[in-house]
């Protein structure tokens, strides 16, 4: 009796997409066809059922029994898209010849008829997994099956619409701020949130919510020397400057501010280039009453130091001295 099957050309494995697979028994050549959304994860169920003995195919199961699990391979036949697995799954089947029991385990070659859940049966699935919590180790191996997936945009939109209006507990917020402490995102995933943003708009609402979340909050040294580092020699265009004199009007800070802007600055040092900007911004510029009155009070009481004062007075000096007449010798 021929046993042969035809020839199963096996694509290289990309256990992370889906497509059409055969299990071929290397012993005999006899195959049984699937499809799958995900050919890693289904490999790993059809093996794990198997070894149970408690696959639902009785002539595989029969024949693994037979043959042991080192008789039988995994090849990827085809990918496709979802909308085209039942499809290219009953092709395959007949083109395999493996619904026939003399080269194949399929136990019928149409596979249209799978049944569709009702919303009700899925509703009670969901709520019989509701609060279960998957060990460490189911984990780990979704995360192995599900990496490198890369999902339709189709998909993307039914996951981000499922998504939309729900608002994250306090708990859930903490945990995921627990999992995300000391993680580093990679240049790659900085560009692609940057590319995301760009051109976003955030509204009055969000900004006062990130202006609540960050008040109060103490950046470490660590993090200032960064953000120096990012922004160093980076120039605002007059649109951002304007924007953010804007934002500043009529702002006061207050005296504990006032203080630590006072402390951060002394001892500093401006450079002849910082100090010909602000004298050439301030050029023109009249200060009002209040102002004047605010200065005089800042200034009451204050001591300069013996090096201030010599710089004080070197100009003075050299303005009030006398000029000396041009002498002339006679010969």
């Amino acid at each position: 009796m021929d046993h042969t099957t035809p020839n199963i050309k096996s694509h290289t494995p990309c256990l992370n997409s889906g497509g059409i697979y055969a299990i071929q028994n290397q012993v005999n050549g006899k195959c049984y066809v699937g499809s799958t959304r995900t050919f890693g994860q289904r490999w790993a169920c059809h093996r794990s059922l198997l070894r149970k003995g408690q696959h639902s195919n009785g002539h595989l199961q029969a024949a693994w029994n037979l043959y042991g699990a080192g008789a039988f391979e995994f090849k990827v036949l085809c990918l496709c898209s979802e909308e085209h697995l039942v499809q290219q799954e009953e092709t395959h089947i007949r083109l395999l010849q493996a619904d026939d029991p003399e080269h194949g385990y399929n136990l019928m070659s149409v596979v249209a008829g799978r049944p569709v859940l009702s919303p009700a049966t899925r509703a009670k699935m969901r709520l019989s997994r509701l609060g279960k919590t998957a060990s460490a180790e189911t984990r780990q191996r979704l995360s192995r099956a599900l990496r490198g997936r890369v999902l339709a945009q189709s998909t993307k939109d039914k996951i981000r619409l499922t998504r939309v209006g729900r608002k994250h507990t306090a708990d859930t917020k903490a945990k995921i701020g627990t999992a995300s402490k000391g993680r580093v995102p990679s240049e790659a995933t900085r560009a692609k949130i940057s590319a995301g943003n760009l051109g976003k708009t955030q509204t009055e609402e969000t900004k006062a919510k990130i202006s609540a979340a960050h008040q109060g909050m103490k950046v470490s040294e660590d993090t200032k020397a960064k953000l120096r580092g990012a922004s160093s020699g980076r120039q605002h265009t007059d649109a951002a400057k304007a924007k953010m004199s804007a934002n500043r009007k009529g702002r006061r800070h207050s005296e504990e501010m006032k203080a630590r802007m006072s402390a951060a600055c002394k001892g500093r040092k401006l450079s002849d280039e910082t100090k010909a900007k602000i004298s050439a911004a301030r050029k023109g510029q009249k200060p009002s009453d209040e102002t004047k009155a605010k200065m005089s009070a800042a200034q009451k009481g204050r001591k300069h130091s013996d090096e201030t004062r010599a710089k004080i007075g070197a100009p003075r000096k050299a303005a009030s001295a006398p000029v000396q007449p041009e002498t002339k010798s006679c010969t």
